[in-house]
């Protein structure tokens, strides 16, 4: 099986040491073969990705973003929540209208989590409740979102920085998303 993760820093591992969740699969998956490629990068917005390009060769395709979109620049959104949907909607049609996609889904988001540690990720107090905002966005606008954001209390021992998944936060990732191919 050809796995294509689409996404942003938290698909890509970012800010750790431990392997990001795409790359656990094919150990998640004994029973499969499996090759993971990985196309992320650490400001992608998920608009970015509407433009993205579908696999040459058939593949499954998970999509991990919005991270970014979630977050205030500026006392503004950086992505408006409208502006999301529609890109979310229209990455979710394209990826379904591609004949090179064997199957699609969305990861939700991470919530991201205002720790105030050193090292963490500055957030405003509108953190949480903004990430879940948009991941309940998500969840409305595209056919298949596998939610991993709740309980957010869970994730206060699952991410580096609040918003970055640790050891812990990779292999919860990973077990959500190798349910949902095991599944097909």
């Amino acid at each position: 099986m050809n796995v294509l993760v689409l996404g942003d820093s938290v698909p890509d591992g970012a800010r750790t040491d431990a392997p990001g969740w795409p790359r656990r699969l094919p150990d998640c998956l004994p029973d499969r073969e499996v090759d993971v490629t990985v196309r992320a990068d650490m400001s992608t917005e998920l608009a970015a990705l509407a433009d993205a390009t579908v696999p040459d060769e058939q593949a499954v395709v998970v999509v991990h973003a919005g991270h970014n979109d979630a977050q205030l620049g500026g006392g503004d959104p950086r992505v408006p929540e409208e502006r999301f949907r529609a890109a979310a909607a229209e990455l979710d049609e394209r990826l379904a209208g591609s004949a090179a996609v064997a199957r699609h889904a969305f990861v939700g988001l991470v919530p991201l989590l205002p720790l105030g540690e050193s090292g963490a990720v500055p957030f405003s107090d509108a953190q949480p409740a903004r990430s879940l905002e948009y991941d309940d966005a998500l969840a409305e606008s595209v056919g298949t979102h596998l939610p991993v954001a709740r309980p957010v209390e869970a994730w206060h021992d699952r991410t580096a920085d609040g918003v970055h998944p640790n050891d812990a936060g990779h292999a919860h990732l990973a077990d959500r998303v190798a349910d949902w191919l095991r599944a097909a």
